[in-house]
């Protein structure tokens, strides 16, 4: 338990301090969580031991997306690591005499670079994001935290409310669940997550996300705020689900062993796979840019 409560502080603290700091910091942490959760998405996938050839490429296209989410977001650039990532392993498996093992490795490696690199862009810009924020207390902070990159304190809101709408709804989900919860939601994949936790997690997000719209200085209407936080909430529930379903496909109880008393990244992060690319794409729509 020590060690449980020893790791969970170095983690929360880690990623506070880097989503605060923002820029160049931010983004290398998000890259490492990236990699990290590729390579056990790799072992997961692979019963036997994964191809380097496709570790490496999948470690590239991860490394590639996070670097354009810090440059500004080419949209060539991601197209062309997008397009790397699914075309690449099929040529090496048609070179490579084709077998339907080979076109199973080859799409599991799109599949895994693809989830675990575009979370890591969306993530990166998201937290880059220019604009005011309506608080005067968060932009000191972003002012503050900024060292020698430009402040921004949207940027900043933004990956706060959609850090806080996961963390919420998580821990909601868990407590109602555990009190109250009967049927549960997938009991082919969990047999721990319940629908009233599900329910509760998702209003939780919800709340959250009206809240954080105020608090932070977004200048959310009531419907954006309840809306990005409920589909926050509810892509973070699927990509939890995901992540146990490929679990339990594994045959293991945890991704990894790299947290001690946690198991491996992708048990810490699994909420963030889905909810960060919708919250991006919904950020854009709300702010009224481009992804």
């Amino acid at each position: 338990m020590r060690q449980r409560i020893l790791s969970s502080a170095v983690v929360v603290v880690a990623g506070l301090m880097s989503m605060i700091l923002g820029g160049p910091i931010f983004a290398l942490l998000m890259i490492w969580v990236g990699l990290a959760g590729f390579d056990e998405f790799q072992r997961l996938a692979h019963r036997d031991r994964p191809l380097m050839i496709h570790r490496l490429l999948g470690f590239l296209v991860i490394a590639g997306l996070g670097i354009a989410g810090l440059a500004g977001v080419s949209t060539v650039m991601v197209f062309g690591l997008v397009g790397l990532a699914v075309y690449t392993p099929l040529l090496a498996a048609l070179v490579d005499a084709p077998s339907a093992r080979l076109f199973t490795r080859a799409a599991l490696t799109t599949i895994g670079s693809l989830l675990l690199g575009l979370p890591v862009l969306a993530a990166i810009d998201i937290r880059g994001r220019g604009g005011a924020s309506e608080q005067p207390w968060l932009t000191d902070l972003s002012h503050l935290a900024a060292l020698a990159w430009p402040s921004t304190p949207r940027g900043l809101a933004w990956v706060g409310l959609v850090v806080l709408a996961i963390w919420v709804g998580d821990s909601a989900a868990y407590l109602v669940g555990r009190a109250i919860g009967r049927r549960l939601l997938a009991p082919m994949i969990s047999p721990r997550k319940t629908i009233a936790g599900s329910i509760t997690g998702l209003a939780g997000s919800a709340a959250i996300g009206l809240v954080c719209g105020v608090v932070f200085g977004l200048g959310l209407s009531l419907a954006a705020g309840l809306a990005i936080g409920a589909a926050v909430g509810a892509l973070a529930q699927l990509g939890d689900l995901v992540e146990s379903w490929l679990k339990r496909q594994a045959g293991v109880k945890d991704s990894g062993t790299l947290i001690p008393g946690h198991g491996g990244v992708l048990d810490r992060v699994d909420a963030l796979l889905l909810a960060f690319p919708v919250a991006w794409l919904l950020i854009a729509l709300i702010d009224g840019t481009r992804p």
